[in-house]
């Protein structure tokens, strides 16, 4: 089912955390893309947050039986939420440097090789990369996510959040000097982001296509809702603490914010396809071209 390639002198680990919703078939494609990585990781650490079902067990220790790395699994007895989980993987990483990943997510095969290639180079904390979305039932791709390249991260990441969480290589040390993730609802990597930019860390992406982000019909309903109230207000006193945006500027920042997080599902739609995932005359039109060919630089897209 999987294969390998050789070790390197950089050691990098991979963290993925698994739940009992995911989809078996999408953890099998997930798990295939670390497997298929260039520049092999020397650890991948699978944190299960609460219980599984008995397919979704086997596919992860057919996983560990068949990696030439070490596969650490670590069971959570009760799922506590993505923000915990990924903290028990960050703290019991054995290495410096560390490939967030996502249970229904994909990789592109140099992924790891480029981005360790970066962050090393640059001095670089957390770096990101642009992500295609794709249909996670036939594969197809539905659009490129590119939200902010390096000039102008800073500036747009006062109003939205635009590292892509699941195509993230960081540095331990920066993310467990200012504490890890916090409990804000699905909002814990923006949370966190903001606080390593207000510890003066080095935030960045990439300029390739690295990560393929699994999306269904019920993504704009899952962004939306009161529930989002109070980690938009958390949001908020951090932009504050800044001290990047003036006070005026920062109260119309939130009352927009909460009418995205408030309106009606059609408005969300409206504002991924016009201003996050958008289709380009040469992106990639399958999960399939995005594997096998060389990753697409955004500078070249039409």
């Amino acid at each position: 089912m999987f294969n390998n390639v050789d070790h390197k002198p950089t050691p990098v680990s991979v963290v993925i955390n698994v739940w009992g919703n995911d989809n078996e078939d999408s953890l099998v494609r997930s798990l295939q893309s670390i497997q298929r990585q260039n520049y092999q990781p020397d650890e991948v650490l699978v944190v299960i947050d609460g219980s599984i079902n008995e397919r979704l067990d086997k596919i992860i220790q057919d996983f560990a039986k068949t990696s030439n790395f070490v596969v650490k699994q670590i069971h959570l007895p009760i799922a506590s939420g993505l923000w915990n989980a990924r903290n028990v993987g960050i703290h019991s990483a054995a290495h410096e440097f560390i490939a967030v990943h996502d249970a229904d997510d994909v990789m592109h095969p140099d992924r790891l090789k480029i981005q360790l290639d970066q962050i090393l180079s640059a001095e670089i904390d957390v770096l990101g990369s642009p992500v295609y979305e794709f249909d996670a039932v036939n594969e197809r791709v539905l659009g490129l996510r590119m939200l902010a390249g390096n000039d102008q991260l800073t500036r747009k990441m006062l109003w939205q959040n635009v590292i892509n969480h699941s195509s993230v290589m960081l540095r331990k040390s920066a993310v467990v000097g200012v504490g890890g993730y916090r409990n804000v609802h699905l909002a814990e990597d923006y949370d966190l982001w903001l606080r390593l930019m207000c510890a003066g860390k080095n935030l960045s992406t990439s300029d390739f296509v690295l990560q393929a982000f699994a999306v269904d019909n019920q993504l704009n309903k899952r962004r939306g809702g009161t529930k989002f109230i109070a980690s938009e207000f958390t949001l908020h006193q951090l932009v504050r603490s800044t001290k990047l945006q003036n006070i005026l500027v920062s109260w119309v920042r939130l009352a927009l914010r909460l009418s995205y997080r408030l309106g009606p599902k059609f408005s969300r739609q409206i504002h991924r396809s016009r201003v996050q995932a958008k289709q380009f005359k040469n992106s990639a039109i399958n999960l399939e071209e995005f594997l096998n060919n060389p990753p697409l630089n955004i500078n070249l897209i039409s």
